[in-house]
């Protein structure tokens, strides 16, 4: 999550429309059906032992275990272990073409922006 956010708040440049300024962080979520299918048996396994250890009979009990120890477990796996991809995209042109202005790169289309506005200022003043 650090990482996410020192993304987001990193001044860049989009080497396909030239906008500078602050990107938009698109984050997908990858699913895994293997990955899912253990968190449900870790739940059911968790209900299990704590039904033997405290010889629990109730149904609607077992189920309320079972029901926390699965919303739990999914917790946990969303936040620690699910795979997730972080596309840092341009708010104005939607490409995932943002890359930081202190990078050389960066740098090099910075100077060349500053250039550009120079040079339309001029032109839209009138000195060539």
């Amino acid at each position: 999550m650090e990482n996410e956010e020192e993304l987001e708040n990193q001044y860049s440049i989009c080497t396909t429309c030239g906008y500078m300024g602050w990107p938009k962080l698109k984050i997908i979520k990858h699913k895994s059906y293997v990955d899912e299918f253990i968190v449900v048996l870790l739940a059911s396994l968790i209900t299990f032992s704590i039904s033997e250890i405290f010889d629990i009979d109730n149904f609607f009990i077992l189920f309320l275990i079972c029901i926390i120890a699965f919303t739990l477990e999914m917790r946990a796996y969303e936040s620690k272990y699910q795979k997730k991809t972080v596309r840092v995209l341009c708010p104005k042109c939607k490409n995932p073409t943002m890359i930081p202005t202190d990078s050389p790169k960066g740098k090099e289309l910075v100077e060349k922006q500053l250039l550009k506005a120079e040079k339309e200022k001029k032109k839209s003043l009138g000195i060539f």
